[in-house]
């Protein structure tokens, strides 16, 4: 009998371990940042901004938390691609998001207007 209360709180434990949730949804940002620095010839901004955009609607529409800098690299890449209003858009969304890193925020959005 014990050894099978034993086994159910293992198998809980372990349940519990394996289906935590990470506070962030981080999704391909990481692989983005990473193939944006690898200098790769296959690297494509359009494609980029278009994953990382669906992302963070699809983190919205779940209520989960966009990740630090998610929002600052997907702006940089609306600026490689000439979209400097929603590269402004979002580095505002990430001084939003995150109010310490806001002087940076404001340090890019002051070099796009002069």
């Amino acid at each position: 009998m014990k050894s099978r209360f034993r086994l159910i709180a293992i198998l809980l434990l372990f349940c519990e371990v394996g289906c935590q949730r990470t506070l962030y949804d981080w999704g391909s940002y990481e692989r983005s940042v990473f193939n944006m620095y690898s200098s790769r010839e296959d690297f494509s901004a359009a494609t980029e901004i278009d994953r990382l955009q669906k992302e963070v609607e699809r983190t919205e529409r779940k209520n989960r938390a966009i990740p630090p800098g998610k929002m600052a690299h997907l702006g940089y890449l609306y600026l490689m691609a000439g979209d400097n209003e929603r590269a402004q858009a979002c580095f505002e969304k990430e001084r939003q998001l995150f109010p310490e890193g806001g002087k940076f925020m404001e340090f890019l959005l002051g070099r796009m207007q002069g």
